[in-house]
C-alpha cells in the first residue's frame, strides 16, 4: 500500500491561511482608522455646536467679558453652574474648545481654520 502525505497539503493551506489574513490587515487597518477619525471627527462637531450654545446663553446672562479669546474655555464651570448636565463637553480626540474673536467655539484638534475667521 501506498502512503500519501499530508505534508504539503498542509503547508499549502497555512500559506494560504497566512495570505488571506495578511490582506485582510492590509486593507482593514486604514478603513478602521478612517472610519475611528470620522467618528471622533463628528462627535467633535456635535460637542463643539451643543459648546456654542451654552456659551451664548452664559454671556447672556453674565456678561460678555467672561470668556477671553483664544484661551481655553472652562467647561467645568459651565457645568458646575447648570449650563450643561453632568456631562463634560470634552473633545473625543483631546483637542481644545477655545472662543475666536467673534466669539466663535471652534476645535484645536478638528477645525483650527475657525480660529482665524
Amino acid at each position: 500500500m501506498r502512503k500519501t502525505s499530508y505534508k504539503g497539503k498542509t503547508d499549502f493551506f497555512l500559506l494560504f491561511v497566512a495570505s488571506v489574513l495578511i490582506v485582510f490587515i492590509i486593507f482593514a487597518i486604514p478603513q478602521y482608522t478612517f472610519l475611528r477619525n470620522s467618528i471622533q471627527s463628528v462627535s467633535c462637531n456635535a460637542i463643539r455646536k451643543n459648546l456654542q450654545k451654552v456659551v451664548e446663553q452664559y454671556k447672556l446672562e453674565n456678561g460678555d467679558n467672561v470668556f477671553i479669546p483664544y484661551k481655553e474655555i472652562d467647561t467645568i464651570m459651565l457645568m458646575e453652574k447648570g449650563y450643561t448636565d453632568k456631562k463634560l463637553l470634552v473633545c473625543p480626540d483631546s483637542g481644545v474648545y477655545m472662543l475666536n474673536s467673534q466669539g466663535q467655539v471652534y476645535c484645536t484638534k478638528h477645525n483650527p481654520e475657525t480660529e482665524d475667521i
